[in-house]
């Protein structure tokens, strides 16, 4: 229809470039990120990393945590929103009873991208 297109309108709404990461399609995986206190990280590790490799052993790999030497760390979740939460509720605890604030409180902030902001604030 179009003669200076390198590509017909049929073969761009036939999918042939499917090879192409789509934007607008709904993919399940997400990845969550937190920043938590380099303390909570070390108590996420455990000794000798027990606590670590257990996790990542029973939510096969979908869990990693920044080992730069900074007061705070970026810990990730990857996968699906169940998949998050339930590694976040095992998470919950360790950091609970390092924090030892409040009994049933732990201090955890979600890093956000700036391009989603606008729904978390709504």
């Amino acid at each position: 229809m179009y003669p200076n297109n390198k590509r017909s309108n049929d073969e761009i709404s036939s999918g042939f470039n499917d090879n192409k990461r789509n934007r607008n399609s709904t993919s399940t995986r997400t990845d969550y990120r937190f920043l938590i206190a380099a303390s909570d990280a070390n108590a996420i590790f455990g000794r000798n990393g027990e606590n670590y490799q257990s996790l990542r052993s029973k939510f096969h790999n979908q869990i990693d945590v920044s080992q730069f030497q900074t007061p705070e760390r970026v810990l990730i979740l990857y996968g699906d929103e169940d998949r998050a939460m339930s590694i976040l509720s095992d998470l919950l605890p360790i950091m609970a009873q390092n924090q030892g604030v409040r009994p049933g409180f732990v201090e955890l902030r979600a890093m956000i991208h700036s391009s989603q902001a606008g729904a978390v604030i709504v």
